[in-house]
């Protein structure tokens, strides 16, 4: 399996009132890292970009959407050091930002709870990421 290593990144935990996470279904592309898996959306960093800039820019990128950037929270960092991966974290609260959303990037995209069974196929980091959101959100 493909893995990203020694790279930056950020994604966005974007948020519903349901406490569901957005998430898009990657593409099947052989050699794509968690391909035809569900992963939160974000990217890699750009030279010169912040991780709050990669978010904002990702979240455009890939729904067509801008965020607020002043309701875009840091959560929290997350590092592997097998792969020398730092994924910034970034959680985003909902009202009707992805009401009209048009997806540039991945199969599709849809709201996953706790209890959805698809949260057995959420790819590379990413599904530690979300268990460990909800797992907080419920202590």
């Amino acid at each position: 399996m493909a893995v990203y290593r020694d790279l930056s990144g950020s994604v966005v935990l974007l948020v519903d009132a349901d406490n569901r996470i957005a998430m898009q279904l990657r593409e099947d592309i052989p050699n794509l890292p968690a391909a035809n898996q569900w992963g939160l959306f974000g990217g890699l960093i750009d030279a010169g970009e912040t991780p709050k800039q990669t978010a904002l820019r990702e979240i455009y990128e890939e729904l067509t959407v801008h965020l607020n950037p002043d309701r875009l929270h840091f959560y929290r960092k997350h590092y592997i050091s097998a792969q020398n991966l730092t994924t910034w974290i970034f959680e985003y609260h909902l009202t009707n930002e992805l009401n009209n959303t048009v997806l540039n990037e991945g199969q599709t995209w849809d709201y996953i709870s706790q209890t959805d069974p698809r949260v057995a196929n959420i790819g590379l980091h990413h599904h530690e990421i979300v268990l460990g959101y909800w797992a907080k959100q419920d202590s």
